[in-house]
């Protein structure tokens, strides 16, 4: 039995309505904030007076060839 065919097709659209537009509200909301803040005149111009030394990762960020552990194949142990 569905809501349809008992006569509330109204019901039913009007909560399509309604869901799509929550739904549509939280992806956009979501996009949003995944915006980097500022213009793009304002990170040209930041870019060109930045230090080199800020493009360099920090030591413990790098990882060495003796602190990555060896994979272990299937078996093993």
């Amino acid at each position: 039995m569905s809501l349809t065919n008992s006569g509330l097709a109204l019901l039913v659209h009007v909560l399509a309505v309604v869901f799509f537009l929550v739904s549509a509200y939280f992806v956009w909301r979501s996009f949003y904030m995944m915006r980097i803040p500022g213009n793009l005149e304002d990170s040209i111009k930041a870019g060109s007076n930045q230090d080199d030394d800020q493009l360099v990762p920090s030591p413990d960020a790098i990882l060495s060839p003796a602190s990555v552990p060896e994979p272990v194949g299937v078996g093993e142990k």
